[in-house]
């Protein structure tokens, strides 16, 4: 019902200017409403809730269209080697770290960083409602320190470890080296959406994105 009726909403947007105007600026946010009513909707091939409270409406209703994080989908149809185990920093949500596990030729050779104590539930909830196996480590990836603070919002997509106005807590910290040792990864693929914290990456880790991460 919902698909069909943001079908029709489409078609009627591109026929008048300026609706299709309003809608490219709060179409997300009004469709929000529609997916957190809904409680769960598809997303490339899989299924994930909509109603947890730090899903903004924006998000939930990117969601509803299939198009949340799009352009990171699109860049993985073309990098993904499913031959090769996946480290995955910044999963939030775990949307995209569902749809690249279902690729996997060995799903359980994924491990999912994410620092957000808040998002691991929902986390675990998409991996069990998917069938995903990939392993979850909550953890900052950062340098110089056993410990960080991290900024929690109370948007899934918002953060960070620079972030400010949201509560702080102290998380565990990691470096993409010693994800690679811990999960015993030679070679890997590297899904990295942290926040601006992958430049720390490039400063530190470069030896093992040069030789170790494949794509």
């Amino acid at each position: 019902m919902l698909r069909s009726l943001l079908t029709a909403g489409r078609a009627v947007t591109r026929r008048v200017p300026w609706i299709a105007s309003l809608a490219q600026r709060y179409g997300s946010t009004c469709l929000g409403v529609a997916a957190k009513l809904a409680g769960r909707v598809r997303v490339g091939g899989g299924v994930f809730t909509t109603r947890a409270p730090f899903i903004a409406l924006a998000a939930a209703g990117e969601m509803l269209k299939g198009t949340y994080e799009i352009n990171e989908r699109r860049a993985l149809d073309a990098v993904l080697d499913p031959g090769l185990p996946v480290i995955d920093c910044g999963a939030s949500l775990g949307i995209v770290a569902c749809l690249v596990n279902s690729r996997l030729t060995h799903p359980e050779r994924h491990v999912a960083v994410e620092a957000n104590p808040d998002l691991l539930p929902v986390l675990e909830r998409h991996r069990a409602m998917n069938g995903a196996h990939f392993q979850m480590l909550h953890a900052a990836v950062a340098y110089g320190a056993a410990q960080v603070e991290f900024n929690v919002s109370g948007n899934s997509l918002a953060g960070s470890l620079a972030g400010h106005g949201g509560r702080r807590v102290h998380v565990p910290a990691v470096t993409l080296r010693q994800v690679a040792d811990q999960y015993g990864f030679e070679q890997f693929g590297l899904l990295c959406d942290i926040e601006g914290a992958e430049m720390d990456i490039l400063r530190h880790d470069e030896a093992v994105l040069v030789e170790r991460a494949r794509w």
